[in-house]
């Protein structure tokens, strides 16, 4: 499960050492599916609350961080498990999946009227296997929702005013969602809100795709990660960009080192976007197994 929280200089004493206040949110919906907050978002504008989306519910917990107190429980989509916020913190989109893994849902929350005012479904199309939001974010600017199915290696591309899906993106051929270690596991955007970058350990790639038509516009090699190959939930954990957009960084990744078959390197690729030149800044050399680093 996805654990973040942005914080915003008005929203600044949720779980601050100043108010160490425990925030109960409920219980599960019964004993074998318990409820288990998944995600969190705080406002960035001036309303002081906190999103958080309750797993093995239909509700996501609105709560005022300057009390520390759940203000109001929300029904949207069965299984919430993501949340992102609008730039200016008016609204809060949260991803949701149905228990069986078919059909995915995303429901807009006013965080003035705290009423949920928009819901649309992405339906499992043919032989998918399972399905599952890995990824879900909004754009710099505001403009695009981002929300990726990676078992399927499927990026949906929406305008945040009406979740219309503008385009709909295969960036994994390979991805079926049947096979566990066939998937789309990272995004993140450009600074100017122009590309997404998405990270694809099942094919050891990094794909640019351009948001304004949807296509993929270039191909970064990545490292043959072991995890690729064998539990891809510990590949390619995370993807960065510095912040005027001329450097995105993959990490961590663990490969063979090339002049020694028998050791395992941990390091950060780094890309530059100028040129698309890269380098390893390597972590770790002398790995005997690839466990060694994770455990």
């Amino acid at each position: 499960s996805s654990q973040s929280a942005f914080l915003s200089p008005k929203a600044d004493r949720l779980g601050s050492t100043d108010s160490p206040n425990n925030i109960a949110t409920g219980n599960g919906d019964s004993p074998e599916d318990p409820m288990q907050p998944t995600d969190i978002e705080l406002s960035k504008g001036l309303f002081h609350l906190a999103v958080v989306p309750n797993s093995g519910s239909d509700n996501v917990s609105i709560i005022n961080t300057f009390t520390n107190t759940e203000i109001k429980r929300i029904s949207v989509s069965n299984e919430p498990r993501h949340v992102a916020m609008s730039r200016d913190g008016r609204y809060a989109y949260i991803g949701g999946e149905n228990k069986a893994y078919k059909s995915l849902k995303i429901d807009k929350i006013d965080l003035i009227s705290l009423i949920n005012i928009n819901s649309i479904a992405i339906p499992k199309l043919g032989n998918q296997g399972i399905i599952s939001f890995f990824e879900f974010e909004i754009s710099p600017n505001g403009k695009w929702l981002i929300a990726m199915e990676g078992h399927n290696g499927t990026i949906y591309i929406m305008n945040t005013t009406n979740l219309n899906v503008l385009r709909k993106i295969s960036v994994c051929p390979t991805c079926n969602g049947v096979n566990p270690t066939q998937e789309i596991v990272r995004v993140v955007f450009s600074p100017d809100s122009r590309y997404l970058y998405a990270a694809d350990p099942s094919e050891a790639k990094v794909i640019i795709i351009e948001l304004s038509s949807g296509n993929i516009v270039r191909e970064l090699p990545g490292p043959q990660d072991f995890y690729a190959k064998n539990n891809c939930n510990s590949c390619y954990q995370d993807l960065k960009i510095s912040q005027d957009g001329d450097l995105l960084y993959l990490v961590p990744s663990i490969y063979r080192v090339t002049s020694n078959k028998n050791l395992w390197r941990a390091a950060i690729r780094e890309y530059n976007l100028v040129n698309y030149s890269f380098r390893d800044l390597i972590i770790r050399d002398d790995l005997t197994t690839p466990d060694n680093y994770y455990n």
